[in-house]
């Protein structure tokens, strides 16, 4: 798939998970998540743990941070229900 379209649907997934189960705080966990987690990433490549077959930036694809962003949230809702479920 072309990095630019990923980066594009990945986006409006972002958009559309936001939309539809907003919750206090998801802008600031993205933002986290999507400085930090490419860093490690970059921090990765860098040193040769493994690489990326397309990387746009850094080492990395344009792509990555917005998938850390999608994968917190994703974390952040699982804990949620978990812990909703053990009270």
């Amino acid at each position: 798939m072309d990095v630019l379209t990923l980066t594009f649907l990945l986006f409006i997934v972002l958009l559309i998970f936001l939309k539809f189960d907003y919750r206090k705080g998801d802008v600031y966990y993205i933002i986290i998540a999507a400085i930090l987690g490419p860093i490690g990433e970059i921090i990765c490549v860098y040193f040769g743990v493994w690489s990326y077959a397309n990387p746009t930036f850094l080492g990395i694809p344009i792509w990555l941070p917005l998938a850390w962003g999608l994968a917190v949230l994703a974390i952040k809702r699982i804990a949620v229900i978990i812990s909703e479920i053990r009270k």
